[in-house]
């Protein structure tokens, strides 16, 4: 299967397809479940709880 990269304006990547993500140690990452089987989110804006995974955060109003 091809791996399909999407790079949302200001919002997150949205990776489809079969890859392996691994942290800075090489542990496998294991993403949320998602909506659509076979993709998943990474956050670009930093403010996810589950980083680096999205969890819509970037839609919520930035407190100041």
């Amino acid at each position: 299967m091809t791996v399909r990269i999407t790079v949302k304006r200001n919002g997150p990547i949205l990776v489809s397809g079969t890859v392996e993500l691994v942290d800075q140690d090489g542990n496998a990452l294991t993403p949320p479940p998602a909506k659509t089987p076979g993709t998943f989110k990474l956050c670009t804006c930093t403010r996810s709880a589950t980083l680096p995974f999205c969890d819509g955060t970037h839609n919520q109003p930035v407190s100041s």
